[in-house]
């Protein structure tokens, strides 16, 4: 169903082996090759003007290409060789965007590049030779762009967050942690774990009154009245006190709604969590961001959102939890990468390592251990983790 044009580009690059690499990066169950999840439902030609979902994989391959160089760069000998396999990861990612377009007439969404990316200079630093080789092959040089504008460019990466991971991955600099961690904690400051009793006890509070309300409109365990429940809207979020929500800016990080997405169509500019935790979360993203993550986190379905707990259809328990107020009711949930790490699936999903490290160092819990594991859900719980 022509899902091999557009992944053709990254496999005359790679060659089989390194295609095959960074397919296992995924972590795909062999069925999922064929048909990538994507979370546009029934309306992917209207979105995508796709028929089929085949094509669909060279965009998450895509978003691999920076992950896979990140992991070559912890083998280097050097700080040197590191900062030049990590940029040239994000050269190819996005050059290989360019030639699937070419080639397939469609050009993908992918965040931007971080702010020490660069082209290589027309004088080359000394790099391995395996590694000159690749940068030869991925013309990624430019003979008007100076040696001393280069070496600006690895001083901010590595003074940065991405540059002091490496240290402490690879154990250039020493950490109580050890060394190969996904997040070091050492590395940011992280606020400190806020109560938040005071503002759930009022939302639900809030949310008992609306169940009152759907309850009289609705008999309670029904069909409708779980309908109703299970989705937020207007009338569901103005059930809550003002004032207790606030917007939490994505400090640099770029999201999309849908994934896969076009280049061109609109980003998350904010998600709306619980005030008092409005400043953790815009850390959380500012630290993902700097470090230059933006290829492990890019799609968010919700944070939030009046409603119960969603639990599969056809369970036991779809209409009792329903009738619960979710996390996202509070304001204290994200959903993260969702179209691939669905609720229900007894195994861990694909949520990076990396992505699961940093939210629990940030007081947040993974939904992935939940009794309906849910690993798309990270849920605050302050000093009650």
């Amino acid at each position: 169903n022509g899902g091999f044009t557009p992944l053709e580009p990254i496999a005359r690059f790679f060659g089989v082996d390194a295609l095959f690499e960074l397919i296992g990066r995924l972590r795909y169950r062999p069925a999922q090759l064929v048909n990538p999840p994507h979370s546009h439902g029934r309306n992917l030609n209207r979105n995508l003007r796709l028929r089929h979902t085949a094509p669909l994989l060279a965009p998450r391959v895509l978003l691999a290409i920076p992950g896979h160089f990140r992991e070559l760069a912890r083998r280097a000998p050097d700080e040197a060789e590191a900062f030049a396999l990590e940029n040239l990861g994000w050269l190819l990612m996005r050059q290989l965007r360019g030639r699937i377009n070419s080639a397939a007439s469609i050009n993908w969404w992918i965040p931007d590049s971080p702010p020490w990316v660069t082209a290589f200079p027309g004088t080359l630093p000394f790099l391995s030779r395996s590694l000159m080789r690749l940068v030869f092959r991925s013309a990624m040089i430019d003979t008007h762009f100076s040696h001393a504008a280069y070496l600006a460019l690895f001083r901010r990466w590595r003074e940065g967050l991405p540059g002091q991971a490496w240290r402490l991955e690879t154990g250039q600099r020493t950490s109580t942690s050890g060394r190969g961690r996904p997040f070091y904690a050492e590395l940011v400051t992280i606020p400190a774990a806020v109560p938040f009793n005071r503002q759930r006890n009022q939302i639900r509070a809030a949310w008992t009154n609306y169940l009152r309300q759907v309850d009289s409109q609705h008999p309670p365990l029904s069909a409708a009245s779980t309908a109703v429940l299970r989705r937020c809207d207007a009338a569901s979020n103005r059930a809550i006190p003002r004032g207790l929500i606030g917007t939490a800016q994505m400090g640099g990080l770029q999201m999309v709604r849908q994934f896969p997405n076009l280049q061109g169509r609109r980003l998350i500019n904010g998600r709306q969590v619980l005030g008092v935790i409005r400043p953790t979360v815009e850390a959380l993203f500012t630290t993902i961001n700097n470090l230059g993550w933006n290829d492990l986190l890019f799609q968010s379905s919700g944070a939030f959102c009046v409603r119960g707990v969603k639990h599969p259809v056809g369970s036991a328990t779809y209409h009792t939890a329903a009738r619960r107020l979710s996390e996202h009711g509070i304001g204290l949930a994200l959903d993260l990468n969702v179209f691939e790490n669905p609720q229900g699936r007894g195994e861990t999903g694909v949520m990076d390592p990396r992505i699961v490290a940093l939210f629990e160092a940030f007081h947040f819990r993974w939904g992935r251990c939940f009794r309906t594991p849910d690993p798309h859900h990270f849920e605050y719980c302050g000093a009650g983790c």
